[in-house]
């Protein structure tokens, strides 16, 4: 397949995206290949950063500001 070609197939589908009320990225995204879809682990993951304060910020005299 050419770039054209991928280039028309997807112009092809703007006014399917249009018609169902989304843009085209959301059409794109639900549209999920079988074995790509996330499990149980993917969604409970949280990164330290969120659940650890001191890992996110530094101390008053490390900061740029200071």
């Amino acid at each position: 397949m050419t770039d054209r070609r991928k280039h028309a197939a997807v112009e092809r589908l703007v006014p399917v995206a249009e018609q169902a009320g989304v843009s085209l990225t959301h059409l794109a995204l639900a549209v999920v290949a079988p074995g790509t879809d996330l499990g149980a682990m993917d969604v409970a993951h949280v990164p330290a950063a969120l659940t650890e304060p001191e890992g996110r910020r530094r101390g008053l005299g490390d900061r740029a500001a200071a």
